[in-house]
């Protein structure tokens, strides 16, 4: 072997053994990722959602809704928006007052805590397909009526989670990374609960009075969901351990058993309601 030769061989040697020193370097790197860092594209591809797409409510269950300030929705011209049904209940609260609500589940009992943003509260039950609720006039009645998206506590005492009807398999748009927490992202269209199909006119504004476009975030892990977008109000859900008890306050206990006093009257004339 000359001179020149043994240089070209010494320095290919360096270069292999500097390269391989390198990639060991980067390998070790890569084994402690950077938790802040977005999963490879690899990693999301290979998550995909699965039946039933969102987890159900449990038998006993509780959780918080959180509504952030929502934008000035533009009402359509030729759509009204809803009247506040206040003279059905009394209770004269909007959608838009409320800031956080506090579900509770055990059984076929629910309750609602609806918190406002000038701090008050109102405490609100479910129990078949009945929503009870305080009278705005402080005097301690309960009014029992009949389930109404319309009226508060909303469409909150629905059978599933508020807002996540809508999702299908058709509607899932990807993986994403909502508050660090790894989601199943959805995107597309919620029914209006506020209004009905076939009162609205059948033009291009009937339709988009009929829809809302919805967003949501649903945990790849527990299939809980983690945040709803429903138009322009942004709802963020914070689940906790599941409620044990749950029973009617008097006050309520006394409305409800006065209403089954009632259509067990009814029912006995002959009056189905």
């Amino acid at each position: 072997m000359n001179k020149l030769t043994m240089i070209v061989s010494l320095a290919s040697l360096a270069l292999w053994c500097t390269t391989l020193v390198t990639g060991l370097s980067l390998t070790s790197k890569g084994a402690e990722p950077d938790a802040t860092a977005p999963a490879s594209a690899s990693a999301d591809s290979a998550l995909k959602p699965f039946p039933p797409y969102v987890a159900p409510v449990g038998e006993n269950a509780d959780w918080v809704m959180r509504i952030l300030p929502a934008k000035e929705a533009a009402t359509t011209p030729e759509i009204p928006a809803p009247a506040p049904a206040a003279a059905e209940n009394g209770d004269s609260t909007t959608s838009d007052d409320v800031t956080e609500i506090h579900m509770t589940k055990v059984g076929d009992l629910q309750r609602a805590v609806v918190l406002r943003k000038d701090g008050t509260s109102t405490e609100y039950y479910h129990l078949k397909n009945f929503n009870l609720t305080p009278a705005s006039d402080r005097s301690g009645k309960v009014m029992v009526v009949q389930q109404n998206a319309a009226l508060p506590p909303y469409p909150c005492f629905a059978k599933g989670f508020f807002g996540v009807a809508w999702i299908r398999p058709e509607n899932f748009a990807g993986v994403a990374t909502y508050k660090e927490k790894k989601c199943f992202y959805y995107k597309g269209q919620q029914a209006n609960p506020l209004v009905k199909e076939k009162d609205l006119p059948a033009d291009a504004a009937g339709k988009a009075a009929a829809a809302q476009p919805a967003e949501a975030w649903v945990d790849c892990k527990t299939q809980l969901p983690v945040a709803v977008k429903i138009d322009n109000e942004l709802v963020e859900f914070v689940h906790n351990p599941a409620a044990k008890q749950l029973e009617l306050p008097p006050p309520y206990l006394a409305a409800w058993k006065f209403h089954e006093n009632q259509q067990r009257r009814l029912n006995s004339m002959g009056v189905v309601r």
